[in-house]
């Protein structure tokens, strides 16, 4: 029995100031550590969905202490404007580690209607997990999000998740040319040198 918990790699901007590590560090224990240290008795594995990296800095305003985000630069962004950071996937694996329970990802994808930057993100999120895997951390499984084009409760129908692109208008379905790169990582149980050559 478990849940999915959305956890967000979170990192400073300068490692070397103490006030940016401490912004980091509370955001990271707030949106990742705390609820998870609170439910892990009760879970046989530990489901992850995720999207988001975020670098965070100290940032004074006003009379209120606040903290914001630099962008990282070269990284392919989804259509919904969020950074594709495989890294951080496995950031949160090696984190995960520690806790001594079989890890599932039961959500991680993005928004691409022109399935520019999805295949891409597909094999570099499966390398990062290969590579935890390979240094211990129990992962079991993978889960893209999603099958198909699908209702979105933030962004309604403009969010194109799908590996397989829906006409909402006549329910057609077209399978996009990351649903193969999808089979062909699913076929093999690990990411193939040529799709690591083309892709990553």
């Amino acid at each position: 029995m478990s849940f999915a918990n959305h956890l967000v790699y979170v990192e400073p901007r300068d490692r070397n100031n103490p006030l940016d590590r401490i912004v980091a560090w509370g955001y990271r224990f707030v949106s990742n550590q705390y609820f998870l240290g609170r439910t892990m008795k009760t879970c046989d594995f530990l489901g992850i969905n995720y999207y988001f990296y975020h670098r965070l800095y100290f940032k004074l305003g006003g009379a209120m202490v606040l903290f914001d985000e630099e962008l990282l630069r070269d990284v392919p962004v989804s259509d919904l404007g969020w950074q594709i950071a495989p890294e951080g996937l496995y950031q949160i694996c090696k984190f995960l580690k520690r806790l001594n329970k079989p890890v599932y990802i039961t959500e991680n994808g993005l928004s691409d209607a022109k399935d520019m930057v999805r295949p891409w993100a597909l094999v570099r999120h499966a390398e990062v997990l290969q590579r935890a895997i390979a240094e211990g951390v129990d992962v079991r499984g993978y889960f893209y999000w999603s099958l198909i084009d699908t209702f979105e409760w933030e962004n309604g129908y403009k969010a194109r998740y799908g590996l397989v692109a829906v006409d909402f208008a006549s329910l057609k379905r077209r399978p996009r040319p990351s649903c193969k790169v999808y089979a062909d990582i699913a076929e093999h149980n690990a990411v193939s040198r040529e799709l690591l050559e083309r892709y990553a």
